[in-house]
């Protein structure tokens, strides 16, 4: 995932209370808002429990699939059992937090960690270069910016509309899709190298552009391009799958594997998050 589409799954998943109610354990609990990059065995032994506590405590099913911002309930640390602190400050919780750099960190990578822009850790710590960052040095992580509405963006929103009628999609359905996927920017690019507004991945461009439009296609730096793309792309999968949770579950983990009746836990966060986000601002 982008830190774009974690941020906006993560919003949408608090508003619903997704991932509520918590099956606690025995005894006081605290709350922990798991980071960007954060495991649950790192979370664990941070609070002096194995894996599997922290995890039935938390009814999760997955232990490897949490999400950044996703709130867990800390069996005895409310009373302080086997709390351990985070190393510099790292486990962020509420209005930021520090972190001491260490060997090979990159500050790029401490921003993705924590789900910052890189400009705006930068400013907070008055680094005029970012690539110059000393092991030991303790770095202000500022609390990330969390939307709290719909995005304004006439021109795209225009733009996401006309390519929701041409596939005669609901247009609140693509525009959410598009708001979790990218926060409706065009330069972002996930890991994986999905691009775009509509996240759309490279081998996805090319089968579109082959085989279904029949010429090439600038979705790495078109946003008019990228959204007629991924719109035809979730038209495809309406059809195929006959059924919007379906559509989205694919969109997010590809056909292949949904067509042999795999799902993944956070395949279904997603599409949960998506229609959310629909619900809130384009009913």
């Amino acid at each position: 995932m982008t830190q774009a589409r974690l941020l906006a799954v993560a919003v949408a998943l608090t508003l619903v209370a997704l991932l509520a109610p918590w099956v606690a354990g025995d005894g006081a609990a605290d709350e922990y808002e798991i980071a960007n990059g954060e495991t649950l065995s790192e979370i664990a032994a941070r609070h002096g429990m194995t894996v599997e506590e922290l995890a039935q405590a938390n009814g999760i099913v997955n232990p490897d699939l949490i999400l950044s911002g996703q709130v867990l309930l800390v069996p005895g640390a409310a009373d302080g059992r086997g709390a351990v602190p985070a190393p510099g400050g790292a486990g962020l919780s509420g209005a930021g937090g520090s972190y001491v750099v260490q060997a090979g960190d990159t500050l790029s990578e401490i921003a993705e960690r924590f789900g910052v822009p890189l400009v705006a850790l930068a400013q907070a710590n008055g680094l005029s270069d970012p690539h110059l960052i000393v092991e030991g040095e303790v770095l202000t992580i500022p609390v990330p910016e969390i939307p709290i509405g719909p995005p304004v963006a006439p021109e795209m929103e225009a733009m996401l509309d006309e390519a929701a009628a041409a596939e005669g999609l609901d247009p609140g359905l693509v525009k959410a899709l598009a708001y979790v996927e990218s926060g409706w920017q065009q330069d972002v690019v996930s890991h994986t190298g999905a691009m775009g507004v509509m996240q759309i991945q490279p081998s996805t461009g090319y089968w579109l552009e082959d085989e279904i439009f029949g010429y090439d296609l600038n979705i790495e730096t078109s946003a008019y391009d990228n959204i007629r793309a991924g719109a035809r792309y979730l038209g495809i999968l309406m059809q195929v799958t006959g059924d919007t949770d379906q559509a989205l579950a694919a969109y997010y983990q590809g056909y292949g594997a949904l067509s042999l009746g795999i799902i993944y836990e956070d395949t279904i966060q997603y599409v949960a998050a998506v229609k959310a986000v629909r619900d809130m601002y384009w009913p």
